[in-house]
């Protein structure tokens, strides 16, 4: 009841997430009224593809929860079958690696502490690392044949001079420091970041080839409009990179420590609110547009989840906090190491209304237990 519970509660966090797909476009969203769409911005977009991630990530981790190794072949199938469907969407959006991640913290952190409990009660019972230690396995095997078929299949330019090429690229569009950005002529945008490279190679740092690149015309390539080598461009944004933290190691732990959390953090606000103008509040309202957990349809369903399963998740309610909490944590990687943006920030919207609905639940039931002993309290 506990696992299904938090599946329901999931799909309310989906629910959160899409609706703030509007927003990414505010111009678009704000002439709704017009005939144009309400979002330019599609479900299946690429970079939102973690939030139908979170589906399997959290039917993978609630498998690994069990101490019991009583699996059937059924029940290995559909774990398999979970694990593809992963997969299957981090081989189309390789920037779902934080759930990668995140999996692989919380059964670390299974292994670890249910070894401690094991070695203070003084009691050896390898089947309970059974389950977490299979899904790692699968998890890493999965991973290393993912790389095998594109090595397999790929076309050889894929590995050459057309392949994974907006890596750094991306991560110096996430250096939002002031003076930082100032001084390297540094923004949040593809084409600041390519004339920044381009700028630093031209100071004999990279190969000549990055110096003499068109910043325009190396954008352009990433649609299929020309041909660039981007693994040299990609070799000469490492090196920028790195250097700025030779160079400017405190402000980059700003920009790191407080630059960047601020921003995911009014991100959050403004989806929260509203997009900022004077009709959007109106149409906001209208169709539920934003990340609104407590209220409407996605807070009606959690209601009904947790007037039915409120006693199994409330006794499980540490190991899911821990599971939901490692989650978070890791859901902010995209937006504090790239760039924070409504697209990025996607499984942070459905893992905190997760969050958002069980530290409802776990007030909720503390204060009906304090209504319940504050009268024989007082007769005392």
């Amino acid at each position: 009841m506990w696992a299904l519970g938090l599946l329901g509660m999931v799909l309310a966090g989906v629910y959160t997430a899409i609706s703030t797909l509007p927003l990414v476009d505010e111009a678009n969203f704000l002439s709704v009224l017009g005939k144009v769409p309400l979002s330019s911005v599609s479900v299946y977009e690429t970079r939102f593809l973690d939030v139908l991630a979170m589906i399997p990530v959290i039917h993978i981790s609630l498998f690994a929860l069990r101490r019991s190794w009583s699996t059937g072949a059924l029940q290995i199938s559909l774990l398999l079958g979970q694990v593809g469907l992963f997969f299957f969407l981090y081989h189309a959006r390789s920037s779902l690696g934080w759930q990668l991640v995140g999996m692989i913290g919380f059964l670390g952190l299974i292994v670890f502490y249910r070894f401690w409990r094991g070695r203070k009660k003084k009691v050896k019972n390898i089947a309970v690392f059974f389950r977490p230690i299979f899904v790692l396995v699968t998890l890493i095997t999965c991973l290393i044949t993912l790389s095998i078929y594109k090595n397999a299949s790929y076309n050889s330019r894929y590995f050459q001079d057309m392949g994974t090429r907006t890596f750094w690229h991306n991560a110096l569009m996430g250096i939002n420091e002031p003076v930082l950005a100032k001084k390297y002529n540094l923004g949040y945008g593809d084409l600041e970041s390519a004339r920044s490279v381009i700028q630093f190679a031209q100071r004999g740092t990279c190969e000549n080839s990055v110096a003499k690149l068109d910043p325009q015309g190396l954008l352009n390539s990433l649609g299929g409009h020309g041909e660039q080598d981007w693994f040299a461009y990609e070799n000469c944004a490492k090196k920028f990179y790195f250097s700025l933290w030779k160079n400017d190691l405190l402000r980059m732990i700003y920009n790191y420590l407080i630059v960047k959390p601020q921003a995911a953090f009014n991100l959050v606000l403004k989806v929260a609110k509203s997009a900022g103008a004077s009709a959007s509040d109106v149409i906001g309202d209208r169709f539920s547009i934003g990340w609104h957990p407590l209220v409407g349809m996605p807070f009606a369903f959690a209601i009904v989840i947790l007037l039915v399963a409120n006693r199994a998740l409330y006794q499980r309610r540490a190991q899911l906090l821990v599971l939901l909490g490692v989650l978070l944590a890791t859901s902010l990687i995209p937006s504090i190491f790239f760039y924070s943006a409504i697209l990025t920030m996607g499984g942070f919207f459905v893992t905190l209304t997760i969050i958002y609905y069980m530290l409802l639940l776990i007030v909720v039931r503390g204060f009906v237990r304090w209504l319940y002993a504050a009268p024989s309290k007082m007769t005392k």
